[in-house]
């Protein structure tokens, strides 16, 4: 049944920030990219959009021809190891502020979106070994392939690396859904660890240690504005490709504010007929979570009511499904920093 909400090849995009890493590679191993772009549809001028996206059929098709001209079998890897923090924007700049790895994990995870959505990066968190997953968010589960799932192992370990200004960083092992190839020693020299082929999953495993090492570069006020920004670029980006289930769920969210008060996982998932855990997972997948909806839902409808002077603050709380005004009162500080009652004086002086 959750295939439906599945993005396919042609629904999933990509940033043109990837484009422009593998273009950089291309250029960098004298080859003119210029050819590969023209034989995928593509054009100089359209990728030097920085906000444009395309479909992530175009740029693993566009991928695939620039391995092949190369001629190099381990070509994700060194693209994977050619990234700088730039080429992921303001992503890249967000992990660069973060002052401990658990911080730059955890902007990954909910922002990752931001540069590629046809895949989702999952942590497990353990006493003594961590996991970061990569799973697919194609239809049907589709495998992303071979030089994708070396590529984004390639670009966590440099990034990782290259943020931490730890060169010597060792992951415990890492695993790959597709079989041993003939040499393995491209890979041995990026990872530097155990390696496993043939895995029900690809997934990076590291010291539980690695979580609160310290980043040179942590900025807590840098951080907070790059949060700042991560967080509308992928609210635009949701706005932009928001699938059927999620606008599904957003309406069936508002629905219940006034119908059941503070809607309820469980609730929700059953209008759709799917279970709470596949629509936590795909919240998950697309970012967010189901109280970070809620949330957000109810942060841009109270600054709707809060408009309309004929709604009373008390009628507003329970617009918005809650038990009392205290409680909104208290919810919409935490979201604004200001009062309802300073937001509306404020919009009413502007």
């Amino acid at each position: 049944m959750t295939t439906v909400f599945a993005p396919d090849k042609n629904s999933a995009t990509v940033a043109t920030k990837l484009f422009r890493l593998v273009m950089d590679y291309l250029v960098s191993q004298g080859i003119n990219p210029d050819p590969l772009l023209a034989e995928s549809g593509l054009s100089p001028e359209l990728l030097s959009d920085s906000d444009a996206r395309l479909s992530f059929s175009t740029y693993s098709a566009f991928c695939k021809r620039s391995r092949k001209v190369t001629g190099d079998p381990d070509f994700g890897l060194h693209v994977g190891t050619s990234v700088k923090p730039g080429y992921l924007g303001a992503l890249g700049f967000a992990l660069m502020s973060c002052q401990t790895v658990r911080q730059a994990l955890e902007r990954s995870r909910r922002y990752s979106g931001i540069i590629l959505n046809a895949c989702s990066n999952e942590l497990e968190l353990g006493p003594v070994e961590c996991a970061r997953f990569w799973r697919s968010r194609l239809a049907n589960r589709e495998p992303l392939g071979r030089l994708h799932d070396e590529m984004n192992l390639a670009v966590w370990i440099t990034l990782a690396r290259w943020i931490s200004g730890r060169a010597d960083l060792r992951p415990i092992r890492v695993a790959f859904r597709h079989c041993a190839p003939e040499n393995t020693r491209e890979y041995e020299r990026v990872f530097a660890c155990d390696l496993i082929f043939s895995a029900p999953e690809t997934a990076l495993f590291f010291p539980a240690q690695w979580l609160e090492l310290k980043l040179p570069q942590g900025d807590r006020t840098v951080l907070r504005s790059m949060d700042q920004v991560c967080t509308r670029l992928l609210d635009r980006l949701a706005r932009e490709q928001q699938p059927v289930w999620l606008s599904r769920v957003r309406q069936a969210i508002v629905d219940a504010f006034t119908n059941h008060g503070t809607p309820q996982l469980a609730q929700i998932a059953h209008e759709l007929s799917i279970t709470q855990e596949q629509l936590s997972m795909l919240l998950e997948q697309s970012g967010t979570s189901f109280r970070e909806l809620v949330d957000q839902l109810r942060k841009n409808l109270a600054t709707d009511y809060l408009s309309d002077l004929d709604l009373s603050l008390l009628e507003i709380s329970f617009l918005l499904g809650f038990s009392e005004q205290s409680a909104f009162q208290r919810a919409f500080k935490r979201w604004t920093g200001k009062t309802p009652g300073e937001f509306r004086h404020g919009a009413r002086a502007s």
